[in-house]
């Protein structure tokens, strides 16, 4: 299994947003190992000199309405997921057996969904920007889904 990362800039962050949108809307989200595509191409962008910042809450929304309403989606049906996964823990702590089913049932429903929003995607939709020598990724609204995104790309 190889990964090339391109030299060019352009065709870089076009492959780490394309990267990123189809893992964040499938099934591989959760699977630690399917993030080496993302965390190879950051690599490549700071040993190029480039710095990554993370955007925080401000008024000027750079996302246009469609693609706000899109990852709101997305993230939600994430927290949901990541939601039952902890639901599945406690329950089987606490030997619920049935409950413990019934939210590994709706997990995947939910991983479902998840994967045919994607097809529904709004066209050329950037998490990444390249502003002067930052990578700069936009701003997440969801709190617990840009605290997982920070652990799987593996940044301090």
């Amino acid at each position: 299994m190889g990964y090339q990362i391109p030299d060019n800039e352009q065709e870089r962050l076009e492959l780490i947003n394309d990267s990123l949108i189809k893992l964040i809307c499938s099934d591989d989200y959760f699977d630690d190992e399917k993030w080496v595509l993302i965390r190879l191409n950051l690599d490549k962008w700071k040993r190029k000199g480039y710095s990554l910042k993370f955007e925080t809450l401000n008024l000027n929304n750079t996302f246009k309405e469609d693609e706000t309403l899109f990852l709101l989606r997305v993230y939600n049906l994430i927290s949901e997921i990541l939601l039952f996964q902890h639901g599945i823990k406690e329950c089987v702590k606490n030997q619920e057996f049935e409950q413990a089913a019934l939210y590994r049932d709706l997990g995947k429903v939910y991983k479902k969904t998840l994967a045919e929003k994607y097809k529904n995607k709004p066209s050329q939709l950037c998490l990444f920007d390249l502003k002067g020598n930052k990578l700069v990724m936009k701003f997440i609204e969801n709190y617990f889904v840009n605290q997982h995104l920070m652990d799987r790309f593996r940044l301090s």
